[in-house]
């Protein structure tokens, strides 16, 4: 897969987690009500719809974590050519899209980047509401609203489970997010050390 193509797959996965974890604000409202017996909690239904939303964003920030995101294809401009009156035209063209093209990712890497950092704040807030939501519905298990019955138990039982398992995917996304940061943080640095190389020449050869 190219690096533009890893970068709109990573984009998109990062909104679609977005799009989905705003139920997990409505489902803590929601958890609220119920504590103060105002409401009954509505059923879950985009629960594992964010689950598994939250499973496909993990994976993809895992292989960048693993893999990094590739560098982009360049025209590869030649010193040779430079210094050769009869290339140096077409040497100067390809030194100039070389740098524009790195340049370029340089700074959708950075986009990137800035976008994996607000992911683990966001991951871990939505994970501690997720806790939150929980653990509510365990102490009500612990004592319960009266007449709530067997079922009811079962009921919050069930939403207990539910949620606990939602705050540790949002924890694993943190968690992931946070390791494909660095992992790319790492790769840009070396990036821009090729870059400074070139443009370093390019000043060199006065192509600037």
């Amino acid at each position: 897969m190219s690096n533009i193509s890893i970068i709109v797959e990573i984009s998109k996965a990062i909104k679609e987690f977005y799009n989905n974890t705003k139920t997990i604000i409505e489902y803590k409202e929601a958890v609220d009500r119920v504590k103060k017996r105002k409401d009954a909690f509505p059923p879950p239904k985009e629960a594992q719809k964010l689950l598994n939303s939250n499973a496909r964003l993990e994976r993809k920030l895992n292989s960048i974590t693993h893999s990094g995101i590739p560098d982009p294809a360049v025209p590869n401009p030649s010193i040779e050519k430079l210094v050769n009156p009869s290339s140096r035209p077409q040497a100067l063209q390809k030194f100039k899209e070389t740098l524009k093209i790195r340049t370029d990712h340089q700074n959708a890497i950075i986009k990137r980047i800035s976008e994996l950092e607000n992911l683990v704040g966001e991951a871990d807030a939505k994970s501690q509401a997720a806790r939150y939501i929980s653990n509510s519905w365990g102490n009500m298990i612990d004592a319960p609203i009266p007449d709530i019955g067997t079922v009811g138990r079962a009921t919050y039982l069930k939403y207990y489970l539910l949620f606990q398992k939602m705050a540790s995917s949002l924890s694993s996304v943190t968690r992931a997010a946070r390791k494909a940061k660095k992992r790319i943080e790492n790769d840009l640095k070396d990036y821009r050390k090729g870059t400074d190389i070139l443009r370093a020449n390019m000043k060199t050869f006065s192509i600037f």
